[in-house]
């Protein structure tokens, strides 16, 4: 089949019988290409060439599908860390907890992510395949949490520094206070505007705060802005607290600060914090308004602290239109508007509510009752009314202040115009008697209306105390304190003075009937003038030399036992 060989084997000489000459005499090249050896290569050629199962055709195939499943599982891969990411940062951007105490699968991540896996079919797989991955790997672990964590802390630092230093200036807010760990933590803010021209107000970074004194601070201070490339010679303002530390005009944040930057850097104090300090300072002035406020908090300490004292409540209380009580916050004090708003609001439901409770022996004990029966006592009384309503208008208008001033697109000029303008109101207030009335007025209405005598109620409370005489309420002994008072002296005893004197022996005795007033006043008078001669004239003097001339002055030595009689304590 394969007779001619010379294309193989022997080669070819005679290039010239190549050619064909005409149809019947075909070259050496047209026999070849139309003989059953070439047409059987060929095919065998091309059977080759289509054969799947060549080795280079298996390993050009194998490395290909090799590399779209790496293409495919780096895609997946990242498809699975952008959800990754994205949970971190809603966790953070809520301010959650991550992680439970030691068991991790607990936490509010791992949680997370296991809802999204029932929903979504990459973050199922991702799990499901854990095992099947090098190491085992999640991203799911603590490890991988706080990386995450910090890398997207790194970002948003990233522009929020970017934007301060297009912003060219820029002004700086520290705080300090204590964590979880008793460990003080300092908080540095930044404010700028923005190439939108809006004030942004950033944090900037927390540090552990080991030298709370005004230099230490102002030198931590320093070293943040300066570890994050931000330039001091454009920081414009500082602004903290009213610490002493802070605020010091001396020794303080704000002085040594501008001294390390080495140009001044004003200092304005925190308005918010400046306007709770007033407003604390202002109530512990009075002691009514801060008997209405611990009256407040024990009314919510009452209730909250017992769900059958507080189910006794929400029966009187239309929710629509009655508040819940608020607990008095320890350190805002303008938010306890609300909490003060809430009990004018509910004040009656409050009045039944305690009245059911104290009336009730069968179904609240007796301490219980007891406290309930005080507070409505002094929920009804003429001081908490008046107070109530008083505080009421000013808390609100403070309030309304404060949270202006927290407003990050407040410029201080418009600040301090509405200052002006609330110490202004606050100042009509004050100097307005008859809105003063009116208040008055409205509060006696008001306690009439619940059946309550304001006027007694009042003069309960408000007593006038009569001023104490010298050692001796009693102002019918005044005429021994007159007569017998050191210095003696004989111009203190008139018929008037001896004739009180007198009275005040018991009605019985020889003394008391005594009609010869003149001779008492005689007798006292030489008993005084022979004291004159000692060296002292003290009442002991007075009474020694009685004891002798007794005999003789018998009236004078009985009014000076009468008073030694009197005790003193």
């Amino acid at each position: 089949m394969f007779s001619n060989t010379a294309w193989v084997d022997e080669g070819v000489r005679t290039w010239h019988k190549m050619k064909s000459r005409g149809k019947s005499k075909l070259g050496k090249l047209e026999q070849h290409f139309t003989s059953l050896s070439h047409k059987a290569s060929l095919g065998d050629y091309c059977s080759f060439m289509k054969n799947t199962n060549h080795i280079d055709v298996i390993m050009n195939r194998a490395k290909r599908n090799e590399l779209i499943t790496l293409e495919h599982e780096k895609e997946f891969n990242r498809q699975v860390i952008v959800i990754l990411f994205d949970i971190v940062r809603t966790l953070a951007r809520q301010g959650l907890a991550f992680r439970g105490d030691g068991d991790e699968s607990g936490g509010n991540f791992n949680q997370i992510v296991k809802l999204i896996s029932r929903h979504n079919p990459l973050i199922n797989r991702w799990i499901k395949d854990i095992s099947m991955r090098s190491h085992k790997v999640s991203y799911l672990g603590p490890r991988s949490q706080n990386e995450m964590i910090e890398i997207l802390c790194n970002e948003v630092k990233k522009i929020i520094i970017k934007e301060v230093q297009d912003a060219n200036l820029y002004s700086v807010m520290a705080d300090t206070t204590p964590d979880i760990s008793h460990k003080d933590r300092l908080a540095v803010c930044v404010r700028y505007i923005n190439n939108e021209g809006k004030a942004m107000e950033r944090l900037l970074e927390i540090n552990e705060g080991t030298d709370k004194t005004g230099l230490g601070i102002a030198k931590q201070i320093v070293g943040i802005l300066k570890k994050n490339t931000l330039s001091i010679d454009n920081l414009s303002f500082q602004s903290y607290d009213f610490a002493s530390n802070m605020s010091g005009s001396l020794n303080g944040a704000q002085v040594n600060l501008s001294k390390l930057v080495d140009h001044e850097v004003y200092y304005i104090p925190c308005q918010a914090h400046r306007m709770n300090t007033f407003l604390e300072h202002g109530c512990n002035a009075s002691l009514i308004i801060l008997n209405m406020i611990g009256n407040l908090e024990s009314l919510y300490v009452f209730f909250s602290a017992s769900t059958k004292r507080y189910s006794v409540l929400n029966k009187e209380m239309d929710i629509e239109n009655k508040l819940q009580l608020k607990n008095l916050s320890k350190t805002r004090w303008t938010a306890r508007a609300e909490s003060i708003k809430a009990v004018w609001n509910s004040f009656e439901a409050l009045c039944i509510s305690l009245s059911n409770i104290y009336s009730n022996s069968s179904y609240f004990d007796g301490p219980t009752r007891t406290r309930a029966l005080g507070l409505n006592k002094k929920m009804l009384s003429f001081d908490f009314i008046v107070s109530l309503i008083f505080m009421k208008n000013i808390m609100y208008k403070l309030k309304m202040l404060t949270e202006t001033l927290e407003k990050k697109n407040l410029c201080i000029i418009d600040a301090a115009n509405l200052i002006d303008v609330t110490i202004n109101s606050l100042d009509d207030i004050n100097k307005d008697n008859g809105a003063m009335d009116n208040l008055i007025e409205s509060a006696i209405s008001f306690l009439s209306a619940l059946g309550i005598d304001p006027e007694a109620d009042f003069k309960l409370h408000h007593r006038q105390k009569k001023p104490p005489a010298w050692l001796d309420p009693n102002s019918n002994t005044q005429p021994l304190f007159q007569m017998l008072s050191h210095p003696l002296k004989k111009e203190n005893i008139s018929l008037d003075v001896i004739k009180s004197a007198l009275a005040l022996f018991p009605p019985n005795t020889e003394e008391a009937k005594c009609k010869d007033i003149d001779t008492v006043q005689a007798e006292m008078e030489i008993l005084i003038g022979m004291c004159h001669d000692s060296d002292s004239n003290t009442f002991d003097i007075l009474i020694n030399k009685s004891e002798e001339m007794k005999h003789i002055l018998p009236w004078a030595n009985k009014i000076c036992k009468l008073a030694l009689t009197a005790p003193v304590s």
